[in-house]
């Protein structure tokens, strides 16, 4: 299984290996974590924190893992909790519950730079500080206690990125709200407020999409990924499926499984002989 390493040389595929050399080959979700470390889920439900290349073979969580999330500092499970989903946060097995709603049922989760949001099955986005540092005019509404993030419209989608949170309405369409530092890359109709939104036909026939530092990539139903600034319509990936990565890189998934790495207005290949989903080469 591939992974990416943000920072020393993207666009190079890393093995992630148990901390004694031998390859995992059960993972089944994976995100790096503070740009050299993983937090990754096996197909048993198990979830590992380590180094790239050299994971611990103790769990962080015995049971129930379905999915990670992680950014700079941010690291989160998603875990099956009776017939709900819920967070767990950490990267021992000391993992902590955020203070969400007692009720609350995680449809998904998205990490940044020092901040996570969960999106609920009532299409509501609440996000919290989770390392400290979430940078920028998005700490001017994150906090350390989870709340409501201020969308328009409920969502069915949501992307995290530095000073950027992005969702696909479910009305169609996207919405961003974002700190007006990183509004060169996504067309905003206020530049000067550190929640400065999006036009309201922005993105209008997104259905996936990955935010990091200074870019976006945003897929459309018809397979087709948009890379921001620009937009700039990515060629050479095929029909695109799904979007990955963390605060630093994206990366994408087609239809045939091949993973790639978003740099700039070009998507390079990682290697065709991973295939994996886009978020098990998370950059």
């Amino acid at each position: 299984m591939a992974a990416c390493n943000p920072s020393g040389s993207p666009k190079s595929p890393q093995l992630v290996k148990w901390s004694n050399g031998t390859a995992i080959t059960n993972v089944a979700h994976i995100n790096s974590v503070d740009d050299n470390n993983v937090i990754l889920v096996t197909d048993d439900g198990k979830a590992y924190f380590g180094g790239m290349g050299s994971v611990p073979a103790t769990p962080i969580l015995e049971s129930g893992a379905i999915a990670s999330t992680g950014g700079k500092n941010p690291a989160c499970l998603l875990v099956q909790n009776g017939a709900k989903k819920d967070v767990r946060c950490g990267k021992s097995s000391s993992l902590t519950r955020p203070a969400l709603p007692a009720d609350f049922d995680v449809m998904q989760l998205s990490g940044a730079y020092g901040f996570v949001c969960a999106l609920n099955r009532q299409g509501e986005v609440w996000c919290w500080e989770n390392g400290g540092n979430s940078g920028g005019g998005v700490s001017s509404v994150v906090k350390a206690a989870p709340s409501k993030f201020l969308f328009t419209d409920p969502m069915v989608y949501i992307a995290a990125g530095q000073n950027v949170v992005c969702g696909i309405k479910h009305s169609g369409g996207a919405e961003c709200k974002f700190s007006y530092y990183d509004n060169r890359f996504l067309p905003s109709t206020n530049t000067s407020d550190a929640l400065g939104t999006t036009p309201a036909n922005f993105a209008p026939n997104a259905m996936a999409m990955q935010m990091a530092y200074g870019k976006g990539v945003v897929i459309n139903k018809d397979g087709s990924a948009q890379y921001y600034p620009g937009p700039v319509t990515l060629s050479g990936v095929g029909k695109a499926k799904a979007a990955g990565g963390d605060r630093a890189a994206i990366s994408l998934q087609n239809e045939n499984g091949d993973v790639f790495v978003v740099d700039g207005g070009t998507a390079a290949v990682v290697n065709a002989q991973y295939k994996a989903e886009a978020h098990q080469c998370s950059l």
